[in-house]
């Protein structure tokens, strides 16, 4: 008995000290003498700079002490911050030497040392600086809803490992930053450690795991003195080439010039610009074969339009794809051809003539961002096959992209926004307007947060108005939360001219409860649980969808094995209004499960496994639907230099129903067999931090065979039908992007390019995956090679 008693006291005891644990704060000095950034300590060097040390473990053993020394040194002058840090290690030759390329680092694979700086003192904003123990650079804008990895500065850093552990000399220009013009000023500012060998992170000022984003626990760096904003104007132009070769056999060659500009506006707001660009060498899309009713959502690789566009996020309205996306007239050309006629050119994207965005946040908590972008119109090439005459039929007109943002700090952990995006062509406007607001404690765990959001369109004189709205509120932090949230979609709420919204037409009722271990346990470093019930009804005519119960667990077991279980349950018949693509008709699917496993080895070896199984099943329903998913990735790492890894996905489908035919009140259904392959090689070797070469092969195969068809009854159901036909696909997309990167000096960089793309679709099928890999790899392909260099130019330098 007074053994339990005395363990209930120390876990008291502990939780006690880590709420306890103060924030730290530190008198920053003014340096006269400049440190030399080279990775090594001359005598006397740093001594009169500030001193942090006595890091805290934030995991595994959160509020702990570090279990290897750290210390840092800090100051500042009036062009820059100068960072010294030392981490001590025990056993200096198990320090991680994995080399990377710039803003490629994982994070789970390396010693790393994250410098965070918070000019305004905000929970909701801070940069973020981070290096390997080999070099390597990586900068983000850190946000309550995530980190902005696109987001890029230019700064000087050296590391070196030595007898006793390694060391970092940095220096950030205060050009790289925004921060308030004042007299004397505080920072927030923590600095972070992640020992690889022992899986420990540590900083020097305390955060509690239980409770906001890691970096909103930050300390205090007190005293700046009479610092003032720097002018900031930078240039990065660059010149690019470009031997391509379309899938038709066409050959052309390209001589591209452009520019990037950064002008600070004040020291608050930036202004980016971009003039002539050129995304030629973005990655190519991982393409898939889209049998839904909704469409899928691919990332954005565009530089410009990932970097600092954190604050276009508000409301839920900026899709930046929308931007140079598909022509809206592309797919209807091939309805206006005349006898004789066929489409030589029709071109699937339309260029991006320029864009521009000003973006940034001032010392009162005003945030601004406005983003400017516009298009040319965009022609489909039609030939008549008898005479040879050429006419054009215009699939867009020029169209000019407009947002706004405002948003304001009304506490730490609180704020308010609003949001616009506007798009206008010839005869056509769109306008979204939106709201976007958080309301917290002081700790950051219970907060309200919401949305709302109107829809305006103007398409030829006919008008179309909907509204979204959604609000959350509960428990955010702490070993046990909760959460409701209520979200309602009009049906004829559309931001998809500069948005994207998956499915509209709902209102959505979300109950969620949360059970978390942030501390090691049995065998557990870590364990979070959660427990969500869903209910859906569809807005207009209202009724019933579907109900659904989720169960998750995500954990992480001592020896490194992070997994991710889930079991949902649907113990109703679901009513989908979508799938079938026809108003006013329903399909209705019956009561079903799922469940699945992702999983993934210590990332910290050279070899690991990420493994990926999931199942779904209908019960009580005919035709039965059946779901079943497999993929696993294994990744072999060499040296610290190279990797390699081979990911292979099996997907399987029956009593996929699906609409095939509509004959006067008729409706058809087909049941359908998917398969799905997905095979993808990676290959990355790293001369140094600066040269590496990336390659990356993809092939997706998936076939389409209908076993049966159904007459789909008035009230969803599915009867027999004579009804017969040919409507299946077979589907293959084969792609190959290759990459070789040299980062000559900061934000300086020359890059070669190859991109290989083949796709064919048809009714045939051909079953068997090397059959269709030996098939697309003889059919046409579009090529493209090109070499690309920009430069960058600091005004102050210049």
């Amino acid at each position: 008995m007074k053994k339990i008693i005395l363990f209930f006291s120390i876990c008291i005891f502990i939780q006690i000290s880590i709420a306890q644990t103060p924030t730290k704060s530190v008198e920053i000095c003014r340096i006269t003498q400049k440190p030399v950034i080279d990775g090594t300590i001359s005598p006397g060097e740093w001594d009169d700079l500030s001193l942090l040390d006595n890091f805290i473990q934030f995991a595994p053993y959160n509020g702990n002490p570090e279990t290897e020394k750290s210390i840092a040194r800090i100051g500042y002058d009036n062009e820059a911050l100068y960072i010294l840090t030392y981490f001590f290690d025990s056993k200096p030759e198990d320090i991680t030497k994995i080399f990377s390329s710039r803003d490629a680092i994982k994070k789970g694979e390396n010693d790393l040392l994250y410098v965070v700086i918070s000019p305004y003192q905000d929970n909701n904003y801070a940069f973020n600086f981070i290096l390997t123990s080999t070099g390597t650079q990586q900068d983000e804008k850190c946000l309550l809803t995530g980190s902005d990895a696109a987001w890029n500065a230019v700064w000087e850093s050296k590391t070196s490992i030595t007898d006793k552990g390694w060391l970092t000399e940095i220096k950030i220009p205060f050009s790289a930053l925004r921060f308030p013009a004042k007299e004397i000023q505080d920072w927030k500012f923590n600095i972070w450690r992640r020992q690889n060998r022992l899986d420990e992170w540590t900083c020097w000022s305390f955060a509690d795991n239980a409770i906001g984003a890691f970096y909103s626990h930050n300390g205090l760096l007190k005293g700046f003195k009479n610092l003032e904003p720097p002018f900031r104007l930078s240039f990065t132009p660059y010149v690019s080439t470009y031997l391509e070769k379309s899938a038709n056999g066409n050959k052309s060659t390209s001589f591209n010039a452009g520019m990037d500009i950064k002008y600070g506006i004040n020291e608050s707001y930036t202004l980016d610009a971009i003039l002539i660009p050129d995304f030629g060498q973005v990655q190519s899309d991982e393409e898939v074969l889209n049998l839904t009713p909704y469409e899928i959502k691919y990332d954005e690789n565009r530089q410009f339009f990932t970097e600092g566009v954190e604050l276009f996020n508000k409301g839920n309205i900026f899709y930046s794809r929308r931007i140079g996306n598909t022509p809206v007239g592309f797919s209807s050309v091939k309805n206006q051809l005349g006898e004789n006629e066929v489409i030589d050119d029709n071109p699937n994207t339309t260029k991006l003539l320029n864009a521009i965005k000003i973006s940034g946040k001032n010392s009162s908590g005003l945030a601004i961002g406005v983003l400017n972008a516009m298009t040319s119109s965009s022609e489909a090439e039609i030939k008549d096959n008898v005479t040879g005459e050429t006419r054009e039929i215009e699939t867009q007109s020029f169209t000019n992209y407009n947002m706004l943002v405002l948003e304001k700090q009304l506490s730490p952990n609180s704020f308010l926004a609003f949001a616009n995006t506007n798009v206008k062509r010839k005869d056509f406007v769109a306008n979204v307007f939106a709201t976007d607001f958080k309301i917290a404690d002081d700790k950051n765990v219970y907060a309200i947060t919401g949305r709302g959001a109107i829809s305006y369109k103007d398409d030829n004189n006919k008008d179309k108005t909907g509204f979204s709205a959604k609000i959350d509120a509960g428990k955010k932090g702490g070993q046990f939360q909760y959460q409701y949230s209520l979200e309602v979609i009009s049906d004829k709420y559309d931001p998809n001219d500069m948005g994207y919204l998956w499915r509209g037409n709902e209102v959505i009722n979300e109950l969620n409860f949360n059970y978390n271990f942030y501390r090691p346990f049995s065998a557990f470093l870590n364990m979070y649980n959660s427990l969500t019930f869903t209910y859906k009804r569809n807005y207009s005519p209202d009724m019933f969808t579907s109900f659904n119960i989720r169960l998750s667990t995500f954990a992480i077991t001592k020896n490194k094995l992070f997994f991710h279980y889930y079991l949902d349950l649907s113990p109703s018949e679901e009513h989908d209004l979508y799938d079938l693509r026809l108003p006013g008709r329903e399909l209705v699917k019956g009561k079903n499960y799922s469940t699945g496993i992702y999983a993934y080895t210590d990332s910290r070896k050279p070899l690991m496994f990420t493994f990926n199984l999931h199942t779904k099943q209908s019960f009580d329903f005919d035709p039965k639907y059946e779901y079943y998913r497999f993929s696993v990735e294994p990744t072999f790492k060499f040296s610290g230099r190279s990797e390699f890894s081979f990911a292979t996905e099996y997907q399987h489908k029956t009593g996929y129903l699906g609409t095939v035919g509509l004959s006067g009140n008729n409706l058809f259904v087909g049941d359908r067999n998917v398969n799905t392959i997905i095979n993808s090689l990676k290959m990355k070797y790293k001369f140094n931090n600066d040269i590496s070469l990336y390659l990356k092969i993809r092939h997706y195969w998936s076939e389409v065979e209908y076993q049966k068809f159904y007459l789909l009854t008035s009230d969803g159901y599915t009867t027999n039908t004579n009804y017969t036909g040919n409507h299946d696909v077979n589907y293959n997309n084969f792609t190959v992007d290759f990459k070789f990167r040299w980062n000559f000096m900061p934000g300086s960089e020359i890059s070669v390019v190859w991109k290989n793309t083949i796709a064919g679709r048809n009714n045939n099928l051909e079953h068997g995956y090397f059959r269709n890999l030996s098939d697309i790899l003889e059919a046409d392909q579009a090529n493209s090679v090109s070499v690309k260099m920009f430069y960058y130019l600091d005004y102050l330098k210049l």
